[in-house]
């Protein structure tokens, strides 16, 4: 999997409450405000790739 398609595919999981939450903890932007479960699932998707 290439990077602009998961820099894509964080960009359309990402929502603002979440990006809130993350920002009140200390994130700097620029970030998408992805859960980690969600991004735990692509993880698992490009292991398998490779």
């Amino acid at each position: 999997m290439a990077k602009d398609a998961v820099m894509n595919e964080l960009s359309s999981m990402g929502s603002e409450p979440i990006k809130k939450i993350l920002a009140k903890h200390g994130a700097r932007e620029p970030l998408f405000g992805v859960k980690a479960d969600d991004m735990k699932k692509i993880v698992k998707r490009v292991k398998k790739e490779k």
